[in-house]
């Protein structure tokens, strides 16, 4: 599905994403309102197909808000196998490792959607999109951190099933926090769409 006059452009989202790169700092803490936060594929079944722009770009602007100039950027800010294990796991049937890349108060929305509050429900959620089979592949075009605080950004696919046809394309952004040593997500948003470039990825 293309992009609704008002939503997010590619080129609109990558100037934003350019500029949290220059300037992604730690800040002491990272809340998540009720109004940001996100997941990439929903159950095709149920999904409602309008683009999340609004909360991708608050979700950005949750990164720029806590951010500012001046202290070192790290790419890769997550790790990246880290990273690439939500596919994986999501891919094995695994709902339970997905969930817990998550925080307690993680928020995941998906597109056109209100957003699912918890890990517990994110677990649910998750299970229940790997229940109707369908499969993922989830790229990351910039993964860029700065103290406790990193962002994710990239393309993501479903499928039917494994080796099946495409049914939803689009682009994330995820906003990471590192807790104890811990990296977690804190909000994850998506939108449907023509999706950005992404850079290669580890093997399974």
């Amino acid at each position: 599905m293309k992009l609704t006059s008002n939503a997010v452009t590619k080129d609109s989202v990558r100037a934003s994403s350019s500029h949290a790169e220059t300037c992604l700092r730690h800040k002491g803490s990272l809340r998540p309102t009720s109004s940001v936060a996100a997941t990439r594929p929903r159950l095709v079944a149920t999904k409602v197909r309008h683009a999340a722009p609004g909360r991708l770009l608050c979700a950005i602007g949750v990164v720029l808000a806590l951010t500012a100039c001046g202290d070192s950027v790290v790419s890769p800010g997550v790790p990246v196998e880290l990273k690439h294990s939500w596919e994986v796991s999501f891919n094995q049937g695994n709902s339970a490792a997905v969930a817990a890349l998550y925080s307690e108060e993680a928020q995941l929305v998906m597109s056109g959607s209100a957003p699912i509050l918890g890990k517990a429900a994110i677990r649910k959620t998750v299970d229940d999109m790997i229940k109707s089979g369908v499969k993922l592949r989830i790229g990351a075009a910039q993964n860029v951190g700065s103290g406790d605080i990193a962002y994710v950004y990239g393309p993501y696919s479903v499928f039917e099933h494994d080796g099946g046809r495409e049914v939803e394309s689009g682009t994330y952004i995820e906003v990471w926090r590192r807790r104890a040593g811990a990296w977690q997500i804190d909000l994850d948003v998506n939108a449907v769409g023509a999706p950005v470039a992404a850079q290669p990825q580890p093997s399974p």
